[in-house]
């Protein structure tokens, strides 16, 4: 696994998986793609420098998982082609006020991308 600290991820794959991890307490966003393969991006451990800031996304005929902190609400913004975005929040904490916003967008191509809080 990949440990990026710093205050905007970047990470991209093709033709394989990667697992990148994040303990930034000051994130400002990010760019990640797939392209023929699978990400995984854990930021349970992180957080953002202000109340909301945006990951750029770009998934082809790949899977992006993203792992979230659980006071983080998700605006989702990507554009999906036979694919699908989703979000899985536990169902023990759904009562867990959101007091900061991930902002994804971008291109999902025959893809999909994954949110679990």
């Amino acid at each position: 696994m990949e440990n990026q600290n710093n205050d905007y991820l970047d990470g991209s794959v093709i033709l394989y998986e990667k697992k990148i991890q994040s303990k930034s307490a000051s994130l400002k966003g990010g760019k990640i793609s797939a392209f023929m393969g699978s990400m995984e991006l854990y930021l349970k451990d992180a957080d953002m420098a202000g109340d909301s800031m945006v990951l750029q996304l770009s998934a082809v005929m790949a899977s992006i998982e993203i792992h979230i902190p659980r006071h983080w609400k998700v605006n989702n913004r990507c554009r999906t082609i036979l694919g699908y975005t989703a979000q899985k929040p536990l169902s023990s904490e759904q009562n867990i006020p959101r007091t900061k916003t991930l902002v994804i967008e971008g291109p999902v191509v025959m893809a999909s991308v994954e949110l679990i809080q």
